[in-house]
């Protein structure tokens, strides 16, 4: 998982220069790339209503984590797009203080993610079998 935050955490720094560049085409696509992958990553926790997965209250709070992440993302594309760089620049530095804050719980959830090798196991098992019954 940590190489997943790291390679996030590299990608969205391209918003360091973009931003106080006023580079909104630079801003626009680092956003909707860097909402991708964070989109991505969150999917590998289930939502709180699943109860087939131990943990998944935790897994919920990722998600959540994770999904206002992507929102906050998004108003520093708006405000870009509006020409407001100042408004950008301010919601990207709420983006990093989410960041930190999530962190944790990212990381507390992890074990009962499909980032833990037992949980990836069973889950890619179900998948398997699923796939043989549709044979």
């Amino acid at each position: 998982m940590q190489a997943e935050l790291d390679g996030i955490t590299a990608f969205v720094s391209v918003l360091d220069t973009a931003i106080p560049a006023r580079n909104g085409e630079v801003i626009a696509l680092t956003v909707d790339a860097v909402g991708s992958e964070w989109r991505e990553f969150g999917e590998k926790f289930s939502p709180h209503s699943d109860t087939s997965v131990r943990g998944a209250a935790r897994n919920g709070c990722a998600r959540g984590a994770v999904h206002g992440l992507v929102l906050t993302l998004r108003q520093v594309a708006m405000a870009a797009a509006g020409g407001d760089f100042d408004g950008a620049a301010k919601a990207f530095a709420d983006y990093r203080q989410q960041v930190a804050q999530a962190a944790p719980h990212l990381k507390l959830a992890e074990r009962w993610s499909l980032f833990g090798p037992d949980i990836r196991e069973s889950h890619f098992a179900a998948l398997r079998q699923l796939a043989d019954l549709a044979r």
